[in-house]
């Protein structure tokens, strides 16, 4: 596993000064686009986006959450298994992902909340 950089790194690598680099990350003071482009080429080469990253950059998790209870699910399954089928499907050509649970009739507190919807509140 890589080190996370430093605004040492990022300078060394764009060839700028450390005060330059800290200017553009903290979007004070000004910097012409052409250094402001040479700093973010340089963090491109020590960034590696993902899913998680991308989600905390846009406030987007890139999932999309059913939740039934397990009596209406149990009741309504095989018209449930084509609603997520196609979600799906249709999810998936946008980089998207379903989560699908179940839970009892009744929720009566925040710790009863599956784990995926606790993490995002």
């Amino acid at each position: 596993m890589r080190r996370k950089p430093t605004i040492r790194d990022v300078a060394k690598k764009a060839g700028l000064s450390l005060s330059t680099v800290s200017l553009v990350l903290n979007k004070k003071g000004y910097v012409s686009e052409p250094t402001k482009q040479k700093v973010l080429a340089s963090l491109r080469n020590w960034i590696t986006p993902t899913a998680k990253r991308a989600g905390l950059a846009s406030n987007l998790s890139g999932n999309i959450g059913f939740i039934l209870t397990d009596e209406h699910f149990s009741q309504s399954e095989p018209f449930y298994t084509r609603i997520f089928l196609g979600s799906e499907l249709e999810a998936r050509k946008h980089n998207y992902y379903i989560l699908l649970t179940t839970v009892g009739k009744t929720i009566s507190n925040r710790k009863e909340y599956p784990g995926f919807i606790r993490q995002q509140c």
